[in-house]
Parts: structure tokens; sequence; C-alpha cells
């Protein structure tokens, strides 16, 4: 696989996996989805590999830095909206929060 396709494979294999667990919701879904979490981890590799060459080397240090602050940013921000709106939806429907990250990926 290429690593554009990979990378195209991640994103669908997130939006499934979290579409999934919201929709499905149930301890046999959450095991039966776990595939699909282990293709999107498995892209990540391939967008840096992707990235680094796009860009000279002496860009390489600047484009790893500005990777690393798009996977940590979101990673401190996303919990304080998700837990917001988990709180929010939890009357309704308790997996809503899934099925919103299964929309965002």
């Amino acid at each position: 696989l290429s690593d554009l396709s990979m990378i195209k494979w991640g994103a669908a294999s997130a939006a499934i996996f979290n579409l999934g667990f919201g929709l499905l919701n149930s301890p046999i879904a959450a095991f039966a989805l776990v595939p699909f979490l282990s293709v999107q981890v498995a892209a990540i590799p391939a967008y840096r590999s992707l990235y680094s060459s796009l860009f000279d080397e002496k860009d390489q240090g600047t484009i790893f830095a500005a990777i690393n602050a798009m996977e940590s940013i979101p990673s401190l921000v996303a919990p304080l909206i998700f837990n917001l709106v988990y709180a929010q939806t939890i009357d309704f429907y308790a997996a809503f929060v899934f099925v919103l990250l299964g929309g965002f990926a």
C-alpha cells in the first residue's frame, strides 16, 4: 500500500470504529471493532512518511515539530469538549459522543 492509501484506510477505519462503537454499544462490538482501531493507528507512520518525503532535509525538524503539535493539541482539547458533549447527551443517547467522533474522522 502507498502512504496515501494507508492514510485513507486509517481515516475510514477510524470512522467505522467510532460509528460502530457508538451505534452498536455492546461489549462484543467493542472487541469486534478493535481491528479497525489497529488500522487507524497503523496510518500514523504513513502520514509521517508522506510529509517527510514532501519537504527538504533541512525542513525535517520543523515539519515533525508541526506534526507533533497537530497530534498533541487535539489530545489536550478533545477531552474537554467531548466530556462536555457526553454530559449533555447522556440522557437521550449515551453513545452519541462516539457517533460524533465517527463523523469527525
